[in-house]
């Protein structure tokens, strides 16, 4: 079908040319604005993550209790994982379902969790809890979110104080291990605005939840108060009652289960077959399970044939039943692997047709022992249930042999399970005056304990009290056997967390919100520098994890697609600019090491699961092009030039793969290419041409700074032809944008074709995002963007997906977005879908592409359009609609929502290269009067300019660690330098221009320390 060069009407009435950015609209997109404060119903809406890094997910709500808890390693699709009910389907959290039904914290406090204050005086006696409970807390409460600091304020007309709670995990960029704490922080500050004196007590209020999600009647909790310096503790313990050590009679193997059927053993079949098969016990393979005595056969209740694996699976739903036997011995044993959802899934012992025991698999392909303690049922009749009324994600169960004993076969595991570890409440400073005595509770009992301090306040006086939550939690069962989570490293339990969190806490406490405070002291909008920084957030939920011997490794999202896949995790620009030195270790140890295969390509998901050789060697376009990308823009963030000497060998091998794939050497891949977009596409995509030309660039100036000019003149000579080769097969001067060219040899595969693709210029916003300047055609660059916005961007994506209803649900009805891919020129759907499956994706709003392609547009002076962008995403995740701190693509806190931070590198024009020494910036927004943070490799603060007078003052301060420069670049904020030349107010440097550009070159290298401000001022020579 031949794209028509009018545009189509009907595609009129769906993407508006009147975007609806008047005047009034874009200067209050651009002002600065107040911090954004939610009140009302919107506190329920908000979750932010206020624990450490790789610690698990802990939510502050907005009225300022905890919620979600998700510590204690469960294996979860999602932070919700049950899903909703939209538009007549039922929605998993890969295709939206908190975006379209968002949570609310009431609905979700699994634990017992509190603070409560209680006043006292000569006019009445109050008591209230901390939060928005119309029935027992504050009248007016507020939420004010600045990650990672959440800010709520409490206050109520018949009462006479006002708090306020700070709340937040150690963050301080450039310190991952500080940062890194399983502890949430909790301040409180009391004031008294009454004219008498108060005598106030502040108590916090915690369950001990250790083991709660493995109950089986065993668990004994305790809780121990601990006084120490600067602490006092409540630890949160639990204990296993051991059974009787074992009569020395036989373990008595409940079935023969070599039998060829189960019916011939007893058992009774209801619903769809179960796949068997035989498998070695010792090496599960994946989503096998194994029945047996002395001929172990495989029972999955997922598969309707043996050896099928997860992702080839057709769903059995039903259930076996064994024949009524008596309970002789206090343990039924076993071997479990499979998912975890009780009720709908598991061994389930039933007495007199009741349910009295269960149990499931722990979301881990291996089989691993449990025991179900049936000593209560000595002597009455019971059967057995193998029950499957699952379809979700681990939707199934596997067994081994079942066997009645006096010995409990996990009694030694019990330390291997997720929950199992310890947790609780600290109190900093002075010693509690309110504390419980110490106290256990009877198994299935639950458990709660509390501390609190006595003040007395007069009149305007104001005090604070400081909690803290701690957790250690260090199995991670359902990632990797074995593997303890990073924090084991340092500490040995809870009480040692908050030990250290107590002895430097000034320390932690300062530098967090000095951070906070350096973030948010700038002239950029209040909204955008919420939006461009909250996604770093997902770094302390479940989608990130770190190991005991360093190793990061992360989800797509909460639960879902592992394997930190290259193709998501390359458009995340913040770790690298934050905490540098866990991209440089996921640089060095799995891209260019563990992944990289002999020929030269990285496998898209290497960092799986289990470490094994998988033999993947599949070739992933955008994701191989991004890690080598991010080999450079992680060796400009470090410390010395030690780094790229290490990976560059490998790095040279990933462009190598990448040239063999230029069969002509001008710059044109072939296929297959496989991508983010999860389909193999075939011919002349500019989306990986422009990536392969980035990757190009960025193989010159490695391959200088290593000294190799062979490699770079072999790069430099398809860099010259390389533009005008894709310009020629790919730019549309009539459309304004760059279109796929088909592979006449793979007809009907799927790919954009003639639609405007979002991706369509990548290759030159990553080069931004790392100093460089673009490979492709510039000014096609620009007009590609502006297409993007013409005919991607909508006020309002709702007529779009009422006509195009493939698809997920990451924007809804009167949600403001930009499409993925549209065909403003005419309906090439049936082409450009073909046989991938993958179409819905190109009618969706995904938030990380959308945030790639703002701070592209921010780059090349599309300022307001790129900020309307960054707003409309913003907008979908207001507190008044949904969670601000989760950004939802297939499941919650998506990786690649962390391409956010480069919209803000790119209002600040942002650049740096510590090993050579240089720092850089080119504001975009409000050059005459700019003020922002900045991250260097060793250190961080805030740069300012004011341009007046026809005088350009710029001011550099650092409030961490230290900065060693050679060059600093500015931009002159005129649209020409003045024809005089410039003089500089510094001695022992020199000024070069360049058009706009102007670098400052020191003589010696100037070095920063942290608390001292620099000046220096740039004008017109007299």
């Amino acid at each position: 079908m031949t794209p028509s060069t009018e545009l189509s009407s009907e595609y009129l009435e769906l993407v508006p040319r009147d975007k609806g950015l008047e005047a009034d609209k874009v200067r209050q997109l651009a002002e600065r604005g107040e911090p954004e404060t939610y009140t009302g119903e919107a506190l329920q809406h908000v979750g932010m993550p206020v624990g450490g890094l790789c610690c698990g997910t802990l939510y502050l709500s907005g009225d300022g209790r905890l919620w979600v808890w998700d510590i204690f390693n469960e294996s979860k699709k999602g932070v919700f994982p049950e899903g909703t009910e939209y538009k007549g389907k039922h929605l998993a959290p890969m295709n939206g379902s908190a975006y379209v039904a968002p949570p609310k914290a009431k609905d979700r406090r699994e634990i017992e969790q509190r603070f409560e204050i209680s006043i006292k005086s000569s006019n009445g006696e109050w008591v209230r809890t901390l939060d928005a409970d119309p029935e027992t807390g504050f009248k007016e409460v507020s939420f004010t979110g600045q990650y990672p600091v959440g800010t709520v304020r409490y206050s109520d007309p018949d009462l006479p104080v006002v708090v306020e709670l700070k709340a937040y995990s150690p963050f301080i960029p450039l310190n991952a291990d500080d940062s890194s704490l399983p502890a949430t922080v909790l301040q409180f500050s009391i004031e008294n605005q009454s004219k008498n004196r108060l005598e106030v007590t502040l108590c916090g209020f915690l369950e001990n939840a250790v083991m709660h999600l493995n109950e089986d009647g065993l668990v004994r909790r305790q809780m121990k108060t601990i006084v120490e310096d600067k602490l006092t503790y409540l630890h949160g313990t639990a204990e296993v009652e051991l059974p009787a050590k074992p009569t020395g009679r036989p373990d008595i193997v409940f079935e023969d289960w070599s039998a060829q059927t189960y019916e011939a053993s007893g058992w009774t079949v209801e619903g769809e077959a179960f796949g068997t098969g035989p498998i070695d016990q010792d090496e599960a393979p994946i989503h096998h399970g194994v029945m047996g005595g002395d001929n172990p056969r495989v029972l999955n209740t997922s598969a309707t044939s043996p050896g099928t694996t997860m992702r080839e699976h057709d769903l059995a739903h039903g259930k076996i039943r064994s024949r009524r036997f008596v309970i002789e011995r206090p343990y039924i044993n076993t071997w479990v692997s499979g998912g975890q959802y009780l009720g709908t899934l598991g061994v389930h012992v039933l007495v007199d047709g009741q349910v009295v025991r269960q149990i499931t698999g722990v979301c881990n392909n291996r089989l691993l022992p449990r025991t179900i303690d049936v000593a209560d049922f000595i002597g009455q009749e019971a059967t057995l249930e193998i029950v499957d009324h699952e379809d979700r994600g681990w939707g199934w169960i596997g067994l081994g042999r079942i066997w009645f004993s006096d010995e409990m076969v996990d009694a030694e595991r019990i330390e291997s399970r997720g929950d199992y570890g310890n947790m609780g409440l600290a109190l900093l400073g002075a010693p509690a005056e309110v504390q419980v005595e110490d106290a256990s509770a009877e198994p299935g009992e639950k458990l709660v304990g509390s501390l609190g301090r006595k003040l007395s306040l007069e009149p305007g006086q104001s005090e604070s009290v400081d909690f803290a939550v701690t957790w250690y939690f260090p199995n991670i069962p359902y990632l990797l056997d074995g593997k303890l989570r990073h924090y084991t490293r340092n500490f040995t339990d809870a009480h040692s967390v908050a030990c250290y969190l107590a002895k430097h806490f000034e320390r932690l406490s300062t530098q967090t919100l000095l951070w906070r405070d350096t973030w948010n002291d700038s002239t950029l909008p209040h909204w955008f520098l919420n939006r461009t920084f909250a996604n770093l957030s997902l770094l302390a939920t479940t989608t990130s994890h770190r190991f005991d011997d360093g190793r990061f490794w992360a989800w797509e999202g909460v639960g879902t697609c592992d394997g930190t896949c290259a193709h998501v995790w390359h458009y995340a620009q913040g770790l690298s600019r934050i905490f540098p030195e866990i991209e440089r270790n996921h640089r060095e140890h799995i891209d260019f090491d563990q992944a990289i295969q002999a020929n030269g390509v990285i496998q898209n998901r290497s960092n799986f699961r289990n470490p094994r050789e998988t033999g993947e060697n599949q070739f992933c376009v955008d994701g191989q092009i991004g890690r080598i990308l991010g080999a450079y823009r992680e060796h400009q963030m470090s410390a010395d030039t030690a780094f790229l000497p290490r990976v560059w060998p490998k790095v040279k091998l990933a462009i190598q793969f990448l040239i063999s794939r230029d069969e002509q050497r001008n710059g044109i891949l072939k296929g297959p290419m496989h991508n983010t977009l999860d389909a193999d596409w075939y011919g002349v995509v500019p989306w990986f041409c422009g990536l392969y030309h980035a990757a190009l660039k960025a193989g010159t100036v490695m391959a200088e700074e290593m000294e190799d000019p062979e490699f770079k003149k072999e790069c430099e000579a398809i860099l010259a032809v390389a533009s005008e080769t894709l310009d020629a097969k790919c730019w549309r001067e009539e459309f304004g944008y760059y279109v796929q060219l088909p592979d006449p040899e793979h007809p009907g595969e799927v790919g954009v074709y003639d639609g405007c693709h979002i991706d369509q210029v990548f290759g030159e916003s990553w080069l931004r995002q790392i100093g460089l300047q673009g490979a492709m055609t510039e000014d096609k660059v620009r007009s590609a963007l502006r297409s993007l916005w013409e005919y991607n961007f909508t006020p309002d994506v709702g007529p779009y997906r009422a006509a195009r209803t493939k698809g997920r649900w990451y924007a809804t009805e009167g949600d403001a977005g930009m499409l993925m891919v549209t065909y403003p020129y005419g309906d090439n759907y049936e082409v450009a879908e073909g046989k991938g499956g993958t179409m819905g994706y190109f009618n969706e709003c995904m938030s990380g592409f959308e945030h790639q392609v703002a701070g592209h547009m921010i780059w090349e002076g599309m300022v307001h359009e790129g900020l309307a962008v960054e707003h409309a995403i913003h907008q979908r995740y207001s507190a008044e609609n949904r969670n601000p701190y989760n950004e939802i693509e297939c499941s919650d806190h998506y990786a690649r929502s962390m391409a956010s931070y480069g919209a803000f590198i790119a209002a600040c024009g942002y650049e740096h290269h510590n090993p050579k020494g240089h720092l850089g910036f080119a504001p975009r927004l409000s050059p005459e009067n700019f003020r922002a943070s900045f991250t260097a490799a060793e250190g961080w603060g805030t740069y300012a300019q004011r341009f007046e007078n026809n005088t350009l003052s710029v001011s550099l301060k650092l409030n961490y660690g230290k900065l060693d420069l050679h060059t600093l670049s500015l931009e002159w904020p005129e649209q020409s330098m003045p024809a005089s030349g410039l003089t500089l107010s510094l001695e022992g440097a020199t000024v070069e221009t360049a058009g706009r550009r102007i670098v400052i070159r020191f003589s010696e290298p100037v070095t920063f320390e942290a608390g001292v401000l620099w000046e220096l001022s740039l004008s017109p020579e007299a």
